[in-house]
């Protein structure tokens, strides 16, 4: 199909090792590890039989080499472009783009990725609202101090300025901490549990 819509075919095929993808699914799709491993397995034996029936020109990649040497693979990609396009403008910025282990790209693929954000904090009280954002479903929000958690409660309280949101479902994904018996001065983390970073607005200095 793809040789019907692109007659000049490059195939350029990136191999990571698959525990590495397994693993990387298991974090942000919660996805067991031994299918991810077979899932893994199964989609490199497909492409290992397209690279065999393929007349087209292929490039095979190690992500794992490419990661260690950006600049050789960048170099590699502008090269076979040449004779189509003169990429070189785009070269450094090509290279800043490969980022291996990125945070925030491994954020923001979770299915488990939670919007939210505190919204009022002072020295008695913490107000926010946060979900799941495949699903919006109920979570539980952690509150930590000075480094240590401190109190884990649910995301269910009815907040009415939450019905004026179009992309909140239900105003039920409120929160709130006491706070008034802790001791102050101190640092407080407000973050959805087993997620990578705080909510918005969630560190605060009290």
């Amino acid at each position: 199909v793809v040789q019907k819509i692109i007659p000049n075919t490059f195939y350029i095929f990136v191999f990571k090792d698959i525990f590495s993808v397994a693993n990387r699914n298991h974090l942000s799709m919660n996805l067991e590890l031994r299918k991810g491993l077979e899932r893994a397995l199964k989609d490199y034996t497909k492409l290992v039989s397209l690279i065999g029936q393929t007349k087209k020109p292929v490039l095979l990649v190690s992500a794992e080499k490419a990661m260690t040497n950006k600049e050789r693979f960048v170099d590699l990609l502008i090269d076979i472009n040449s004779d189509i396009l003169d990429l070189s403008g785009s070269r450094q910025k090509a290279i800043d783009f490969i980022q291996p282990n990125s945070k925030e790209y491994l954020d923001k693929t979770r299915i488990s990725k939670v919007d939210g954000r505190v919204g009022i904090a002072n020295k008695n009280f913490i107000h926010g609202w946060a979900f799941l954002k495949a699903g919006q479903q109920v979570v539980d929000i952690e509150l930590y101090v000075n480094g240590k958690l401190y109190e884990t409660i649910k995301a269910n309280e009815y907040k009415e300025n939450l019905e004026k949101y179009e992309f909140i479902h239900s105003p039920y994904h409120g929160f709130t901490f006491n706070v008034k018996s802790i001791q102050k001065p101190c640092n407080v983390v407000v973050k959805a549990k087993g997620d990578l970073v705080p909510l918005q607005g969630g560190e605060i200095s009290l």
